[in-house]
């Protein structure tokens, strides 16, 4: 649901970051009067902590792999304290887990209030495919080629606000499943402010996070998008040369805007008729793992929970109805 985070803490006091136990700061300051020379930074369980000459204070990094290192919680490739060092965010973090993390990170870290400047929002999704069929379809997402700018199980777009990040999870961590990492890593908040999220404890209204999937649901209904089982064996001569077409970049952007329509229906059909519709069973698992790991809120006591500002209205609801709402799929783009 959650994975990185950059906060701006409002009110802070940097006295207790600088004496607290857990973090270790380094960097130029007075010990006499605990004023910062320069950025002063901590590292500690994944997440990384700086203090700024200004006063100003900030928390970054995975809140997933925060609680997953709180917890012991490693990947099966992770033999090593190196390896353990760089934290594993390929199992689950769900409502229960995020309520936890953040009441865990106020109070230990002596604040109550901040600002969201930073958020990356996904899914880890099991699957039946082939991962690899998966992240060899992306071509497009709003005229910009998806690149592979890591390895060849790695791809992005990027925009002014948001890049989107697909990559095979499995591989990442050594996991004995097929994982698929959908996710979006935005640096401006203009939409999540929109959506009413400004501070930390936003995220914990359940509303909001349903916007967050419809946002996630929107951005993949745009992605252009071939998918590689089609059987071309039984296609006839004419569809052949449609699928040469349809699985080229090249093609979809010398396209101009006002002719789209008719290729992005001839290669639906292709696709519906001939293929495992992969794009679209993804879409579905989107849905149902959001609404799962939503609505898993059994293992903590919400009325324990201090310091944090929840709209208790929503936190019995869920976001079932989405699912009638978003599940005819739209055509590529």
């Amino acid at each position: 649901m959650i994975d990185y985070i950059k906060l701006e803490i409002i009110g802070g006091n940097k006295e207790k970051w600088l004496n607290n136990s857990k973090l270790n700061f380094y960097g130029k300051y007075s010990h006499k009067t605990s004023e910062a020379k320069e950025n002063l930074e901590a590292d500690y369980k994944c997440l990384k902590f700086k203090i700024f000459e200004s006063g100003r204070m900030i928390i970054q990094g995975s809140i997933h792999k925060f609680y997953n290192a709180l917890n012991n919680i490693y990947a099966p490739n992770q033999r090593t304290e190196q390896d353990r060092a760089k934290g594993f965010n390929g199992n689950d973090f769900n409502y229960s887990k995020l309520l936890y993390t953040v009441k865990l990170l106020k109070r230990d870290f002596n604040f109550d209030t901040a600002i969201v400047r930073g958020v990356e929002t996904g899914l880890n999704i099991k699957h039946l495919f082939i991962t690899d069929l998966i992240l060899n379809g992306f071509l497009l997402y709003k005229g910009k080629i998806f690149k592979t700018p890591l390895n060849n199980s790695y791809r992005e777009s990027e925009l002014f606000h948001y890049k989107i990040k697909c990559y095979d999870k499995a591989l990442q961590y050594g996991l004995s499943d097929e994982v698929f990492r959908y996710e979006l890593k935005y640096r401006k908040m203009e939409y999540f402010n929109k959506c009413n999220i400004v501070y930390l404890d936003d995220l914990l209204i359940k509303d909001n996070l349903s916007k967050v999937l419809l946002n996630l649901i929107n951005k993949w209904d745009k992605i252009t998008f071939y998918d590689y089982t089609i059987d071309e064996n039984i296609l006839t001569d004419k569809q052949l040369l449609f699928v040469k077409d349809f699985s080229n970049t090249t093609y979809w952007k010398s396209l101009p805007s006002n002719r789209l329509d008719r290729p992005r229906k001839r290669y639906k059909k292709l696709e519906e008729k001939h293929s495992k519709n992969i794009k679209s069973e993804i879409r579905k698992l989107i849905i149902s793992e959001w609404n799962n790991l939503l609505n898993d809120c059994v293992s903590i006591d919400l009325n324990a929970i201090k310091n944090v500002r929840i709209d208790h209205s929503n936190i019995g609801s869920n976001i079932t109805h989405l699912n009638k709402q978003l599940l005819p799929i739209s055509n590529v783009s």
